[in-house]
């Protein structure tokens, strides 16, 4: 019995079949992070495009006036594109979540602005999709920002136009609107 366990046939197809799963596993390996690569650069790519669509559709509008009818007044972001053709197991749950789930929270700030452009005039109707469409460009920004430093991809180019500082710098408008419309809110002491 030992004999035939110390063979060269038993032996040999042993190491042969490690042999095999560890190339195998190793292809298998090379295979994911390559492709996470490709769907991390095609992300970064759609992301950058929605954080300037999100940036210049906040930008690009007047104030407007008090009870002016918002239908045609303002721009809202493009749809972002994301690509479908990638295999999004590659990456981690939580940035392939936190990504996929952008489309859906584009869906929802339409909605609202759809919904309160019906009921309100179009100053209420942009400061709703600033609301809206502020926090979710900075968080495509984010997300950008971190498939950039996992995959050691190259930074975005801004020229002369920033368009995650222009995000920043109306988030911070916004926080400061909202502080001094609570202010006026709460009762004097």
């Amino acid at each position: 019995m030992i004999d035939l366990l110390l063979s060269d046939g038993v032996v040999g197809g042993c190491i042969g079949a490690g042999l095999t799963w560890i190339a195998q596993a190793s292809i298998t390996r090379n295979e994911r992070k390559r492709r996470a690569l490709y769907l991390s650069i095609r992300s970064v790519i759609a992301l950058d495009a929605f954080v300037s669509s999100c940036a210049s559709a906040m930008t690009s509008d007047p104030e407007p006036e008090p009870g002016q009818d918002p239908d045609n007044y303002f721009d809202l972001p493009d749809q972002p594109m994301l690509p479908d053709d990638v295999d999004w197991t590659s990456i981690s749950h939580d940035i392939a979540y936190r990504t996929l789930i952008i489309p859906q929270r584009d869906a929802e700030a339409k909605e609202a602005v759809k919904c309160i452009c019906g009921v309100a005039d179009g100053l209420a109707a942009k400061e709703t999709r600033d609301e809206y469409y502020i926090p979710l460009g900075l968080e495509a920004a984010n997300i950008a920002g971190e498939l950039r430093t996992k995959f050691s991809l190259t930074g975005r180019e801004t020229g002369r136009w920033d368009p995650v500082a222009e995000l920043k710098k109306l988030e911070t408008d916004l926080h400061r609107k909202g502080a001094e419309q609570n202010e006026g809110l709460l009762p004097n002491e």
